[in-house]
């Protein structure tokens, strides 16, 4: 009745207020649809004109921004509203994740479920709503994509590290040549079958009895002269590449070390001096009655000879060929 007066008085009515918002819901949506439309269409035209081959590897890259584009054109209230209804969810991860004590909790849960909530809030004031919805599904497969490389790229790198760690005590366990679980080297090439290194005597000219002793620590050895003094004494060391042996003085002040090396003749020790400079070699050689070991020098010139006796204390006697 009110609608026919006005229309006989001529006078406008003004517009009812549902009808207004259906106008906008209806404006915003289509000018999302529009944007995303435009985003799809750029991507075509994108492989259009760069080539099939460099198109696709661009598009792959901007995947995320095109799935969010198809959520806009789309349109759908119901997508639109689960996508926002997310950020709780979010927010109850990230809380979790806060209360939580443990490094995968620490270093990724916490930083992803924050930046996603992050993000949530900062789209929060975009009108157009399955634009925003879009936005934000883009952003999730960028952040989540990049926090999962750095998560693959971390767990690599300590893939690396083990192998490398393991390669390197294996490399350490063959140098040192002492182990029962490898091939059975030591035990043909040392004097008198004995365990351990190829000699664990420095090549001094004044020692003349070696004895070996077991510590808190491990085995070393005892060098004396033949008047019973003792002149050095020798430990097992672990090092960077694998274990050597280190001798010092009466005095304790370091000599030289002694490494077991792996020769294309065979294997041999190695000695050192303070300064890692190559003082002698010693090898295992196959006597009449037992095998003993024979002391060179830089030169080639022969030291010492090494055969191994006693029965409860395992002693190692030399018979030095060169005087100092």
């Amino acid at each position: 009745m009110e609608e026919v007066q006005a229309m006989s008085t001529g006078i406008q009515m003004p517009p009812d207020s549902n009808t207004t918002d259906a106008m906008d819901a209806t404006k915003g949506v289509l000018i999302d649809r529009i944007i995303g439309g435009v985003v799809l269409a750029a991507a075509v035209l994108l492989l259009v004109l760069v080539g099939y081959d460099t198109g696709v590897t661009l598009i792959f890259l901007a995947g995320p921004l095109l799935v969010g584009a198809v959520v806009a054109v789309i349109g759908r209230n119901e997508l639109t509203a689960r996508i926002d209804s997310w950020e709780s969810g979010f927010q109850r991860q990230l809380e979790q994740a806060r209360s939580a004590t443990g490094k995968f909790a620490r270093w990724f849960k916490r930083p992803f479920f924050g930046g996603l909530s992050l993000w949530w809030k900062a789209t929060q004031g975009i009108p157009f709503l399955h634009l925003r919805a879009g936005l934000r599904i883009a952003g999730l497969l960028y952040f989540g994509g990049l926090m999962i490389y750095v998560l693959f790229a971390v767990i690599m790198l300590i893939i690396m590290g083990v192998v490398f760690w393991f390669a390197a005590w294996c490399a350490g366990l063959w140098n040192r040549g002492d182990e029962p679980s490898l091939p059975d080297r030591t035990i043909k090439s040392s004097p008198a079958k004995r365990k351990g290194p190829i000699d664990p005597v420095p090549p001094l000219p004044n020692i003349g009895r070696t004895v070996r002793l077991e510590g808190i620590t491990g085995p070393y050895w005892v060098h004396y002269d033949k008047d019973g003094n003792k002149v050095a004494e020798s430990r097992l060391m672990e090092g960077i590449s694998g274990p050597y042996i280190e001798h010092r003085d009466a005095t304790g002040n370091k000599i030289g070390e002694t490494r077991d090396i792996d020769g294309v003749f065979g294997p041999y020790a190695k000695h050192t001096d303070v300064h890692h400079e190559k003082t002698a070699e010693s090898r295992v050689y196959d006597g009449v009655f037992q095998p003993y070991t024979k002391t060179v020098d830089e030169h080639g010139e022969k030291i010492r000879e090494s055969h191994e006796s006693g029965i409860l204390t395992p002693t190692i006697e030399h018979k030095v060929e060169r005087k100092g």
